[in-house]
């Protein structure tokens, strides 16, 4: 699934929700979902292009000395969390 594909699944799930609704209702519901769906495919689009960093981990450093201390997944996952 890509991050247009959740946009555009949810930009057709709100149509077939408000498919009766009109004047500010409907504009405000359009509103709504346009941030909601960008908000959603921006986070996907973050999980997914970060993926391999997570599952193989990144670099950590000692903040003083600038020496490689090793390889963490959970710093990596923390990192895009």
């Amino acid at each position: 699934m890509s991050s247009i594909g959740a946009a555009m699944f949810l930009r057709k799930l709100t149509g077939l929700v408000l498919s009766g609704a009109t004047g500010l209702v409907a504009t405000v519901a359009t509103s709504f979902v346009n941030y909601g769906s960008v908000s959603f495919s921006s986070s996907l689009n973050v999980y997914f292009m970060r993926m391999a960093e997570m599952q193989k981990g990144i670099n950590v450093f000692d903040p003083v000395t600038n020496e490689k201390l090793g390889t963490s997944k959970i710093a990596a996952t923390q990192a895009v969390y």
